[in-house]
């Protein structure tokens, strides 16, 4: 091995553990400040009466409280990735901001809480909302740029074993210690602080990805039936867990494990739950994160809807004992486990164009905090603390199952990513008269014979079958498709691919139909000169680059 080469691991360990840090701050953020600590911080609020718009309802002061972070999150969760998408150039410097804000804010949250000032702490709540939401979605499209898909899972999965063995251990020094949420929270914001500084000054001379002349629309985006499909399983799956996470809550409070301890560690129900939830997502995380990367984001994500289901049917059916709400919480740290690497993280990146990489991700997590709120809220206000109502759950969640897992049959696995490198369209006498190559993958192929290859399979399809209105759509080679549409004026149309994929056979489709309809005049007349529909170009840019995915 070569000097240079023994120096490169080196780099590339350090350049992997850059790209993941804004992740696993992510998590450790938002999973301290919104789900482990966060009930510590609401009832902190109530007993000092912080906020002028407390009611004598308690849930609807919650709501306000979730309101005044969730509703700047929500927003720059939603707007954040279409301005990553634009300038590109500034991903670095955001993340780094981003990350800085969020110490800011949440050391100012610390410190309003303390001088019990309600106003402040409104202030520093709903800015802390703000930038989370930019660096959820800057550090997710970081890692989605940097990382190439057949190493996402694994990647992804060792950012959350960082966040989550970091998470069980403040969890742990605070039962230990008795020590209240604000020591957690504290270590956080330190933890911020060195996160940004080291990443903006690691991170300066990195270049990041340059936009081509066509840009992906936004209809393109919301339009595209595999983000339909993945975006409803993606929002039901989080229902499920925000459901049954709520469920757990009130199978633990009926429980005895309230007045036990875990390791000697006496714990509240909330926290035990947590602690259970962490360290089962822990055993899991890295062998889920090979995992997707071996089979596909499909196989784990069906997995953990089972595993929800499962739970859910313990909760709801047995009787509520230690041991089930131990296996019970373990089981939605096992489905935590499938889910984050692949459907949280590499299947929207699977799917996105390199231009439209911060909207994909604003996509995702869109579905992911829509789905978990509804749930979290109907199981935390609507089911009560009585066992019908966790049967009840169990039945919805049954069914919630089910529609999940639907969407997932109408639409391509994202694993390996759409790679499709070659368009012909094909007259009648089997020539080429167009042709365009779709990203950096080398062609030795000869247009003419490839052409006439297509056109004799056609024909004899046609007189060995008799069928005279039936078309060639797929011609299949090892691990390559040939996808194929005949038009209205002798001319079809294919593209070379690396899957049977539904949309990519559609978009054919819709091409040749316009292709048609832009060169009526001159397909008749056609004299062999290529140039003569090179305008077809911004078409097929425009047609197939929406779902051009990132290699």
């Amino acid at each position: 091995m070569s000097m240079k080469q023994k120096g490169e691991a080196p780099i590339e360990i350090i350049r992997l553990i850059l790209i993941l840090l804004p992740t696993a701050f992510s998590w450790i953020l938002l999973s301290s400040f919104v789900l482990v600590y966060s009930f510590d911080m609401i009832l902190y609020v109530k007993i000092n009466n912080l906020l002028p718009l407390m009611t004598p309802i308690s849930v609807f002061n919650d709501f306000i409280l979730m309101i005044i972070w969730g509703a700047p999150a929500g927003i720059t969760l939603c707007c954040t990735g279409m301005v990553i998408d634009k300038n590109p150039k500034y991903l670095g410097k955001l993340v780094s901001l981003s990350i800085f804000g969020c110490s800011i804010f949440l050391a100012l949250d610390i410190i309003a809480l303390k001088m019990s000032n309600g106003f402040l702490v409104a202030i520093a709540i709903a800015c802390l909302g703000f930038f989370m939401g930019i660096q959820i979605i800057s550090g997710h499209t970081l890692f989605g740029s940097q990382i190439e898909w057949p190493n996402r899972g694994k990647a992804y999965s060792i950012a959350l074993f960082a966040f989550l063995s970091t998470s069980l251990g403040l969890l742990m020094i605070c039962q230990i210690f008795s020590i209240d949420f604000f020591f957690p929270l504290a270590i956080i914001v330190v933890f911020g602080f060195s996160c940004s500084i080291l990443f903006y000054f690691s991170t300066k001379s990195w270049v990041f990805w340059k936009n081509d002349p066509w840009p992906t629309k936004l209809l393109s985006i919301y339009t595209r039936h595999s983000n339909i499909g993945y975006f409803w399983a993606h929002c039901l799956i989080w229902l499920m867990f925000g459901l049954i996470i709520g469920s757990l809550s009130q199978a633990g409070s009926n429980t005895t494990v309230v007045s036990n301890s875990l390791l000697g560690i006496d714990l509240d129900v909330y926290k035990t739950f947590w602690m259970i939830v962490i360290f089962g997502s822990m055993v899991l995380i890295l062998p889920s994160g090979f995992l997707t990367d071996k089979l596909g984001r499909k196989t784990p994500i069906i997995l953990a809807t089972y595993g929800i289901v499962f739970t859910s049917v313990i909760v709801g059916l047995l009787e509520p004992a230690p041991i089930v709400f131990f296996i019970s919480a373990i089981l939605v740290g096992f489905s935590f486990s499938l889910v984050h690497p692949s459907l949280d993280s590499s299947l929207w990146i699977d799917l996105s164009p390199m231009d439209s990489i911060g909207r994909y991700s604003s996509l995702g997590f869109a579905s992911l905090g829509l789905g978990f709120v509804i749930g979290f809220l109907i199981s935390y206000w609507i089911f009560l603390q009585t066992e019908i109502a966790l049967i009840i759950n169990a039945f919805m969640l049954i069914g919630l199952s089910v529609l999940a897992s639907l969407p997932l049959f109408w639409i391509s696995d994202s694993f390996p990513p759409l790679d499709f490198f070659l368009l012909l369209v094909i007259n009648d006498a089997g020539m080429p008269i167009f042709h365009y190559k779709f990203g950096e993958k080398g062609l030795k192929v000869d247009l003419e014979l490839i052409s006439s290859a297509l056109s004799a399979v056609s024909t004899f399809m046609l007189e060995a079958t008799g069928e005279e209105n039936a078309v060639l759509n797929l011609v299949r080679h090892g691990t390559y498709y040939i996808l194929s549409e005949s038009g209205n004026v002798g001319l079809s149309a294919a593209v070379f691919s690396n899957k049977n994929d539904p949309e990519l056979q559609k978009l054919v489709k819709k091409f040749l139909n316009r292709f048609e309809d832009k060169f009526r005049t001159e397909i008749p007349r056609w004299t062999g000169r290529i140039d003569t529909f090179s305008d077809a170009i911004n078409d097929a840019e425009e047609i197939f680059g929406p779902i051009f995915s990132i290699k």
